[in-house]
C-alpha cells in the first residue's frame, strides 16, 4: 500500500494493537490476521508474530481447545500465501532465498549498541536507569514512597515529557534530514523511563502492555541493512513515551501540573508539533531540497509525473534518462537501470528484464552466486539488452553530480566484463549493451 513494505507491517500491527488486548476471542482472530499480514510484508515482523501468538495462548491457556479456531483464522493469510506459492511452483524458490544470510546481529542487536553509545540522552536514561534500579531493590523499605512524597517522580516526568517535545521540534526545524538521532533517542528514552514507570506505577498494566508493544514494533522494523534505524516508528514512540509522562504526571493531585496536563494544554503541543511538522517537510523533503529550491520540469521526461518538482539535477537526470531510452532501437522491455531505479519501469511502461528491481549488494546478502548465476544468464541472452548504468550517485544528487563509485559490486563487474560500452555523451549514464 505505501512507498516502503515496513510502513504496511507498521500499520498493520497499529490496528491490532487494540484487539490483541481485548478479551474477545474473535477481535483476538483479527489482530492476529493483521499481524499476518504484517510478516507478510516485511519478514522481520515475523518476531512480532510468535509473540502474538504467544500472549493469546498464554492468556487463555485454560481454554486452549476453544481458542483453536481463533489460532486458525489468525493464520489464513499464511495459508493463502502458501497456497499461492504451491499453486505457482514457488515454494522451493520462496525457501531458497528466505535462508540467505540476514545480518541480525549487525542490524538488530550491534547497531542499536552503538547507537546507545552516542545517543546524547544516554546520560539522562543512565541517571534513570539507576534510580529505577535503587527504587526496585529497596521497594521494601518504603523508598518508593518518600520518592513520590518529594516530587521527584514528577521531576523525570517533567524532564522526559519536554526532552521529548524539544527533540521532535529541534528535528522539525534543522536544515538537513537526519533519520537516526530522532528515532534512537525515542528508543531508549521510551525503554528506560517504562522501566521507571514500571516502579511507580505497578497496576498501570495496560499503559505497559502499550510500551511494550510499541518497543517491538520499532525494533523490528528497524532491522534492516538499508536504514537500520526505527525511522518508520518514531510517531508511535514518541506517543508512547508522551503517554507514559502524562500517567506519571496525572497520578498526583498537583494544579499546576493538572493544568499544564489537561486536555486543551494536550491539543496546544499537538498543534504546535503538527504546525512544525508542516514546516519541517516543507523545507526537508525526503533525499531533496527545501520546496523553494525545487522546479518543475520531471513531465518534461513523463506526463507521470505531473507537477511534481525537484532539485534541478534530478530534473536533469531523468530528462536525459528519458532522451537515452527513446533514442535506442528495441529499447522498450529491454532496458534495465542499475544500480536502481523502480520508477523508471513504470514511467516509460517497460518490463524490467533483471532479476531484482534494486541491483545493490544488501538486497541479495546470501544470495551473490544465485544472483550472479541469473544476471550473466540474461546478459548471454541472444536478444539485445540495454543496461544504463549511473554514473552519478543519486543518493546525494540534490547537493549536485558526484560520482558514483561500485568497487568490489557484483552485477557492476559483470557488465564492463560482458557487456560493449556504447557511444553515449551523458554526464549522468554510461550505456552498454551485451554483446
Amino acid at each position: 500500500m505505501y512507498s516502503w513494505t515496513t510502513i504496511d507491517a507498521v500499520f498493520w500491527t497499529i490496528l491490532a494493537l487494540p484487539l490483541l488486548y481485548s478479551k474477545n476471542k474473535w477481535k483476538n482472530s483479527l489482530a492476529l490476521v493483521f499481524i499476518s499480514l504484517a510478516a507478510l510484508s516485511r519478514q522481520t515482523f515475523g518476531i512480532i508474530v510468535i509473540l502474538a501468538y504467544l500472549y493469546v495462548v498464554i492468556n487463555n491457556r485454560r481454554s486452549f481447545v476453544k481458542y483453536i479456531p481463533v489460532f486458525a483464522i489468525g493464520a489464513i493469510p499464511f495459508l493463502l500465501y502458501a497456497l499461492m506459492l504451491f499453486w505457482t511452483g514457488s515454494f522451493n524458490e520462496f525457501l531458497h532465498q528466505m535462508t540467505g544470510r540476514t545480518e541480525f546481529v549487525q542490524t538488530a542487536v550491534i547497531q542499536f549498541a552503538k547507537k546507545f553509545v552516542v545517543n546524547y540522552n544516554t546520560p539522562l536514561n543512565i541517571i534513570t536507569m539507576i534510580v529505577a534500579v535503587v527504587l526496585y531493590l529497596k521497594r521494601k523499605s518504603g523508598i518508593i514512597d518518600r520518592f513520590k512524597n518529594k516530587s521527584l517522580h514528577t521531576l523525570f516526568a517533567i524532564i522526559y515529557f519536554f526532552v521529548s517535545f524539544s527533540l521532535i521540534i529541534h528535528h522539525f526545524i534543522k536544515p538537513q534530514m537526519d533519520i537516526y538521532s530522532l528515532p534512537f533517542s525515542f528508543f531508549y528514552m521510551t525503554i528506560f523511563f517504562g522501566i521507571l514507570h514500571f516502579i511507580l506505577l505497578p497496576r498501570h498494566i495496560n499503559t505497559r502492555k502499550l510500551v511494550f508493544y510499541v518497543l517491538v514494533i520499532s525494533w523490528v522494523s528497524a532491522i534492516s541493512l538499508g536504514d537500520n534505524s526505527p525511522v518508520f516508528a518514531t510517531g508511535i514512540l514518541f506517543i508512547s513515551l508522551i503517554v507514559m509522562c502524562i500517567d506519571v504526571l496525572v497520578s498526583i493531585e498537583v494544579p499546576k501540573i493538572n493544568l499544564l496536563m489537561n486536555k486543551w494544554s494536550l491539543l496546544v503541543y499537538s498543534i504546535v508539533v503538527f504546525v512544525f511538522g508542516i514546516y519541517g517537510q516543507a523545507n526537508v523533503n525526503y533525499r531533496d531540497l527545501g520546496k523553494d529550491k525545487l522546479i518543475l520540469g520531471l513531465n518534461s521526461s513523463s506526463d507521470e509525473f505531473g507537477n511534481i518538482r525537484a532539485n534541478k539535477f534530478i530534473v536533469g537526470y531523468y530528462q536525459e534518462l528519458a532522451g537515452i531510452y527513446n533514442s535506442l532501437d528495441g529499447s522498450k522491455n529491454n532496458t534495465i537501470v542499475f544500480p536502481h531505479n523502480a520508477m523508471f519501469y513504470p514511467l516509460m511502461q517497460t518490463k524490467n528484464p533483471a532479476p531484482l528491481d534494486w541491483l545493490i549488494a544488501n538486497e541479495y546478502i546470501g544470495q551473490e552466486d544465485r544472483i550472479k548465476a541469473d544476471f550473466k544468464r540474461i546478459i548471454e541472452s541472444p536478444r539485445d539488452l540495454y543496461i544504463i548504468v549511473d554514473k552519478v550517485d543519486v543518493r546525494i544528487i540534490r547537493d549536485g553530480i558526484s560520482a558514483r563509485e561500485y568497487e568490489n559490486d557484483l552485477i557492476y563487474n559483470l557488465i564492463i566484463e560482458n557487456c560493449s560500452l556504447m557511444d553515449v555523451e551523458s554526464d549522468y549514464f554510461a550505456v552498454y549493451k551485451t554483446r
